[in-house]
């Protein structure tokens, strides 16, 4: 395995292209150039184009792992074309505790159940996983540790669509190149000040 890597992060929002944050692709390549191995972060919102520019490279239509950094609709809102494109191999869900402990978020809990479900068709039970805090899980030579997650508990509401900014993931991915030189990326989802 040659460990050569690229970080894809197409530009997502017709109507609003400054916004390009709500899916990004981490990939490895062979030593023929080919993609060996591929993450993809969020799956962005069902009115983004990153999925025809994913589909431009990842040629195989196999994607190893999406993994997703929150329930909001443009972070997870094209799941279901997601899994009529690729072949996705596992799905890593945020766990919901911030959206039980919080009544007014049980909606999102309920949105992470019905993202799951459609996961679940996709690959089975067994390939589909809560994350939080402390997890970690690698595909081919890209690492991911989830390093933070805000104390949900002590935080309060800062707008309908962020409430406490606190429900994402924050998210490293680590990378050791064909020289032994370690990578790292940061993925923070909607995360807080704080986090980043």
């Amino acid at each position: 395995m040659s460990k050569r890597f690229c970080i894809f992060q197409p530009s997502l929002f017709k109507y609003h292209p400054e916004e390009s944050g709500s899916s990004t692709a981490i990939i490895e390549y062979d030593d023929k150039g080919n993609v060996a191995h591929c993450v993809i972060i969020d799956t962005g919102s069902a009115d983004c184009d990153a999925l025809k520019a994913y589909q431009s490279i990842i040629k195989s239509g196999e994607v190893d792992a999406v993994v997703f950094s929150h329930p909001h609709e443009d972070h997870m809102g094209d799941t279901a074309r997601y899994t009529k494109a690729f072949k996705v191999k596992s799905f890593y869900l945020p766990s919901k505790e911030p959206f039980l402990y919080h009544s007014s978020l049980k909606g999102r809990a309920n949105y992470i159940d019905k993202i799951r479900k459609q996961c679940i068709t996709e690959c089975g039970e067994e390939n589909v996983h809560y994350i939080t805090e402390g997890d970690s899980f690698k595909v081919g030579n890209i690492k991911c540790d989830v390093i933070f997650r805000s104390n949900y508990k002590k935080l309060k509401e800062v707008d309908s669509h962020h409430y406490v900014n606190n429900t994402s993931l924050g998210t490293l991915f680590t990378l050791t190149d064909i020289h032994g030189r370690t990578w790292t990326y940061y993925r923070g989802g909607d995360n807080a000040k704080e986090a980043n």
